[in-house]
């Protein structure tokens, strides 16, 4: 095998024998030492022949040169194998390396170090014994020729930046300070350049030793790092790549709150919220709002700064609800700030009447206009309000309209004549607009509508002639309960009597020429409208009492009666003691024409307006016998819920034209339909009295001291099924120990009798002063009446020479009369006059009940 080995001038290789078995070929010099071989011829052949190489100064290079063995059995022992280098062309790491048994390759290393030129000459190859190389084998030593030429080296390119090229700035602040990097070339040219837009190479190209300069453009600059390289490249094609980048931060705002909540009331003003906020470095600053309904005020600026944020809901006209937006802070200098803003709307309330809204008034015959309130909780902020669809029977002041905190309103008038009687309910629709809410609430209307009708002042008349006076001639006033003019006739079912209309006065004259005498003859008159709408023809009875003889001054019946009362329309009385008989006499005759038994107890009585019924209290049996006052027959009764007993009292008045039966103790009956109702007053044990025309009713306590009057106006409707309506007017004091009530036919005036003061009070009906006494009274006053012609009689408990003393309508005393016999009394409430006001009766404690002429 070979083996080798180094020195400082050759790498010595020392070949094994047992590879060389053969031998050929000689090499392109031939041997020149070695006296022990058997041949001269070199020992190995060279490929190629001669070892050539160029190499730039300053590397080492590598030379590859075979070498195949000539003869191999010319080495039959060790081979040490030296090349020789005088010259210092090679590095001693020369070497042969054996590739087979008789191929080997020479490894030539050059020197670095030889300076640029030609280097021609041989190498020694010697093949030894020992390792002194004192024997060698045959052909050895050989020649190696060599021909190395070193060149001067290129100048190796360099790139060297003097500063950072990897800087970190603040996102919008200046750039950083130019970088220059150095460029050494030697002779060549060279070239930088980069991709990245945020560097400008300014210089960027030369020749030979140089310098170029890098700068940064923050304004190309986004937030973070980011990446680049700078290339320097030579003509040669070498490259030296400098590695860059940029670090931007970026700058946050400082806020005082990062999320702004806003909650109102839909259409109430939204207060302002203050923003401030600052960037480090300073700078400018803009606003901008991503909702239409959030605004900033004002939208730019310099740092540090403050803005206003304001909503507004009708931008957008935003409903009720919770809404989203964002305001963004921007600054050259800075990253954006986005702050979140929640909107919450609450829907706003619309207040409107929640009761319904009636209509007509309580008698359902009132057009009076009912104001409507409309409000909401928007402060002072007005919204627009609208009305829906309305009923035909009712005006509006307005159908639209502004409304706010304060209120508004409008006004509703009923319009009567185009609802139909009774009742009517209707349901309108307000709507509110407040931005995007659409606010709907109802108002429900009802319109009570009372049947109209048209009444006379009275319904019953009473007409005489009897020798030496008469009364033929009566007026009543007709009028239409809602005020209105309806056309209306009225007409006469009987001959005898003529009926003439003046306006609303209706003028009766009766002629008594072709009727029986002693006799009371009976019409009907009828009044009719040809108005829709108005109620049933309203009549009025009429009684005339035709007599042959005058009456007698005063004709007196010796019977212990109870009660006295007259009738409405005929010359009768009607009386009883307490029993269960009821006697009935005629004031002109002085004769008692009828009596009926009924069972029971009698008390209290009464007689309808127009002379049709006739009502009896039954004590016994507590219920309220009726009867026709013409035959006495029982027509029907009616039971109470308050037991009457003997101090309670029965009054029939006509409200409103409708026939009423009303009890001192507050029970109502509806003649018409027996329909009980309430007087919505328990008048407790009261003398009652009302006025002709049934618009009010005059109630006084019984023996009490001091004396109270009590007035209520009082009127029936027929909505709601029916009601009769009292309404408190006033009260009055005449004295102590009160008996008697009577209203005035005129309606100003009233009268009351009280034991003391020893005169009958005059009451104001208007506003319930006292306006006097009427003269001519004693003591003690238990009476007091006031007949067809508007006289008062005023009755007293009295030894005097009088106990009744007539005065006209002003108050003059006209006459006086004197009923009790010595050491009697006028009983106290049991003083009547007859329907035609000419005859005076009255009850004493002789006992008697006196009949008495007072005439015209």
């Amino acid at each position: 095998m070979l083996k080798h080995f180094l020195s400082t001038r050759a790498a010595v290789c020392l070949l094994a024998s047992t590879l060389l078995t053969a031998c050929g070929g000689g090499g392109s010099s031939p041997a020149t030492g070695g006296s022990n071989g058997p041949s001269t011829a070199a020992a190995l052949t060279f490929s190629p022949g001669i070892a050539t190489a160029s190499m730039p100064s300053g590397t080492s290079t590598t030379v590859a040169v075979s070498a195949s063995v000539n003869r191999p059995a010319d080495f039959n022992s060790t081979v040490y194998a030296k090349i020789v280098d005088t010259t210092g062309v090679l590095l001693p790491s020369a070497n042969i390396v054996s590739q087979t048994a008789t191929q080997y390759t020479a490894v030539l290393q050059t020197n670095a170090a030889l300076q640029p030129g030609n280097y021609k000459g041989n190498f020694a190859i010697n093949l030894c014994r020992d390792q002194a190389c004192s024997q060698h084998f045959p052909g050895s030593p050989m020649q190696l020729p060599y021909d190395f030429t070193v060149v001067a080296a290129a100048a190796k390119l360099l790139a060297q930046a003097g500063g950072s090229l990897t800087p970190t700035i603040n996102l919008g602040a200046a750039a950083p300070s130019p970088v220059t990097v150095t460029v050494q070339a030697g002779q060549l040219k060279w070239t930088a350049v980069t991709a990245v837009p945020w560097l400008t190479l300014k210089n960027a190209s030369g020749s030979g030793n140089g310098s170029f300069t890098v700068e940064f453009d923050s304004s190309k600059a986004t937030e973070g790092v980011q990446s680049g390289a700078i290339t320097v490249a030579s003509t040669d094609g070498q490259q030296v790549t400098l590695n860059a980048s940029l670090t931007t931060i970026a700058r946050n705002f400082t806020v005082g709150q990062s999320g702004f909540t806003f909650t109102a009331i839909n259409g109430v003003p939204i207060n302002t919220q203050q923003v401030s906020f600052d960037l480090d470095g300073g700078g400018s600053w803009t606003a901008s709002s991503d909702a239409a309904w959030l605004t900033a005020t004002p939208t730019s600026g310099i740092l540090p700064g403050q803005l206003g944020l304001t909503v507004d809901p009708m931008k957008g006209a935003l409903a009720s609800g919770q809404y989203n937006g964002n305001l963004t802070l921007k600054s050259p200098n800075g990253k954006d700030r986005s702050l979140s803003v929640q909107l919450n709307l609450i829907k706003p309330d619309f207040h409107v009447p929640s009761s319904p809204i009636y209509l007509g008034g309580e008698n359902g015959r009132e057009a009076r206009m009912v104001q409507v309130i409309l409000q909401t909780n928007t402060k002072g902020v007005s919204w627009p309000w609208t009305l829906g669809a309305l009923p035909p029977w009712i005006n509006v002041s307005a159908r639209s309209g502004f409304a706010n905190e304060t209120g508004t309103s409008f006004e509703i008038t009923p319009v009567l004549e185009k609802a139909p009687p009774g009742s009517s309910t209707a349901v309108v629709n307000v709507t509110l607009q407040v931005n995007g809410d659409t606010i709907v609430k109802p108002i429900t209307l009802t319109i009570l509508r009372d049947q109209e009708k048209i009444l006379p002042s009275e319904t019953g008349l009473a007409m005489v002639s009897v020798p030496g006076w008469s009364r033929l001639i009566r007026t009543v006033t007709v009028r239409d309960n809602f005020g209105a003019n309806p056309d209306w006739t009225a007409s006469s079912d009987q001959a005898w009597l003529n009926v003439i209309r003046n306006g609303s006065q209706l003028t009766f004259t009766g002629d008594p020429s072709s009727l029986p005498n002693d006799t009371t003859s009976h019409a009907t008159v009828t009044l009719t409208s040809n108005t829709a709408g108005v109620a049933a023809p309203e009549v009025i009875r009429v009684a005339l009492w035709k007599g042959s003889a005058a009456p007698a001054a005063r004709v007196d019946f010796q019977t212990a009666y109870k009660q006295v009362i007259a009738d409405a329309i005929r010359p009768l009385v009607y009386a009883h003691n307490g029993g269960n008989v009821l006697d009935v006499y005629n004031v002109y005759t002085g004769q008692k024409v009828a009596s009926t038994a009924l069972s029971g107890a009698l008390g209290s009585m009464t007689v309808n307006q127009n002379g049709d019924r006739l009502y009896v209290y039954d004590m016994a049996n507590r219920n309220v016998v009726m009867l026709n006052p013409q035959t006495l027959a029982k027509v029907g009764t009616w039971t109470p819920r308050n037991d009457l007993a003997d101090f309670g009292h029965l009054l029939s008045v006509r409200p409103n034209g409708e026939e009423l039966l009303l009890t001192s103790k507050g029970d109502v009956l509806r003649i018409a339909n027996a329909q009980t109702l309430s007087a919505q007053s328990q008048l407790g044990e009261m003398f009652m009295a009302a006025t002709r025309d049934g618009k009010r009713l005059y109630v006084q306590n019984q023996g009490a001291s001091p004396s109270t009057a009590m007035v209520y106006d009082i009127d029936f409707t027929s909505v709601a099924g029916g009601g009769l309506r009292m309404t408190y007017a006033g009260s009055f004091s005449g004295g102590q120990n009160s008996q008697d009530i009577a209203p005035g036919l005129d309606g100003s005036r009233f009268y009351t009798a009280n034991g003391w003061p020893y005169r009958c009070a005059i009451g104001d009906a208007v506003n319930f002063g006292n306006l006097g006494t009427l003269p001519g009274g004693d003591s003690y006053p238990n009476n007091v009446e006031v007949d067809s012609f508007g006289r008062v009689y005023c009755g007293a408990a009295s030894w005097s020479a009088f106990d009744v003393w007539l005065h006209d309508s002003s108050g003059v005393q006209l006459k006086q009369f004197k009923f009790a016999g010595n050491g009697h009394d006028l009983k106290p409430h049991s003083l009547v006059v007859s329907a035609d006001g000419m005859m005076l009766i009255g009850l004493t404690n002789d006992p008697l009940m006196s009949i008495m002429a007072v005439g015209p």
